[in-house]
């Protein structure tokens, strides 16, 4: 079931979808942050509904274990947020695996063609980058997300 109220603020590892429209994108982020222990999820008005039969089948059984808010104003929670906020962006100079994630953060993933949008990246504590080798200019949102998920767990790990 959807969770009306959203928190005051940020406190525990969380994911922020900016524009993520594609379903199945949006199915599989929730399945790899409720894979890697994220618990909370907040979605701005632009994200693909999460209670949709597309989303639901991609995320297999993930809404069970996550507070998933729909309709978020991303801006207040990143703002007032008490935890790190991580923005991926292909022109990031900071590497993902530069970046210490041994602590709780919220990860901001953006709309497939644009990315996050401008404000909230000015906003974010840090932006990162995924380094690739191929020719490709950026990742699937939905692959970037599970890289993001898993370093952190492998550094919590570690």
């Amino acid at each position: 079931t959807p969770v009306a109220a959203l928190p005051a603020e940020l406190t525990v590892n969380a994911v922020l979808l900016d524009n993520v429209q594609d379903p199945g994108n949006v199915g599989s982020i929730l399945r790899s942050a409720a894979a890697a222990g994220i618990t909370q999820v907040f979605c701005s008005s632009g994200t693909a509904f999460c209670w949709s039969p597309k989303v639901l089948r991609a995320a297999m059984g993930a809404h069970f274990v996550l507070d998933i808010h729909e309709n978020a104003d991303l801006a207040a929670l990143v703002k007032a947020s008490r935890i790190a906020v991580l923005a991926t962006s292909g022109y990031a100079e900071k590497r993902l695996y530069d970046a210490d994630l041994r602590q709780p953060v919220a990860w901001i993933f953006g709309h497939e063609g644009q990315g996050v949008a401008d404000d909230l990246l000015s906003m974010a504590t840090q932006q990162v980058v995924i380094p690739h080798l191929g020719q490709v200019e950026s990742l699937n949102v939905a692959a970037c997300a599970a890289v993001c998920f898993f370093e952190q767990v492998r550094q919590i790990q570690a």
